[in-house]
């Protein structure tokens, strides 16, 4: 059995200082966000042998919080999964050839458009929304439309006083 887990950065800035999309940081609220993904993974023992990441500064922020209650793996950002669509993700899950669970940290819309494509039911997620998805498969390129089942779905509620 394959598992999937899918988590939309968390919550980040309007603007970055450089003017570019991609070098938006979380906001307080992200880091907030971000670590109380953290120990719900470390709760429920979701313990990935696989993490795919965009490179985007939101999205590895969110990682670098994450990974403290993963266990050790050593990860490369990729520019590709930057803003990437529902196939180009897709793609990159088939490419892999190890391990049985696999942690992906992305964008909307691409990341919600997946978790809706492989499971059949609409999902949409937030900032820091999770969801995760499992597949009676051995291997990740028989993951396919409708194949997934929801397994779990979360998202941390941060409210400010």
């Amino acid at each position: 059995m394959l598992r999937i887990h899918l988590l939309r950065h968390a919550k980040t800035e309007i603007s970055s200082p450089t003017g570019e999309d991609f070098d938006r940081e979380l906001m307080v609220k992200g880091i907030i966000q971000a670590n109380m993904i953290a120990s719900f993974f470390n709760f429920k023992k979701v313990e990935p042998q696989l993490l795919l990441c965009s490179a985007a500064k939101r999205t590895v922020q969110t990682m670098d919080i994450v990974r403290h209650s993963l266990p050790t793996m050593t990860v490369k950002p990729d520019p590709n999964l930057y803003l990437a669509d529902r196939e180009s993700l897709l793609s990159e899950i088939w490419k892999q050839k190890k391990g049985n669970e696999l942690l992906l940290i992305g964008h909307n819309e691409g990341i919600s458009n997946l978790a809706t494509y492989l499971s059949g039911d609409r999902v949409h997620l937030k900032t820091c929304g999770y969801v995760c998805l499992s597949f009676p498969f051995d291997h990740w390129n028989e993951v396919s439309h409708g194949t997934g089942t929801i397994e779990l779905m979360y998202r941390p509620s941060v409210h400010f006083p």
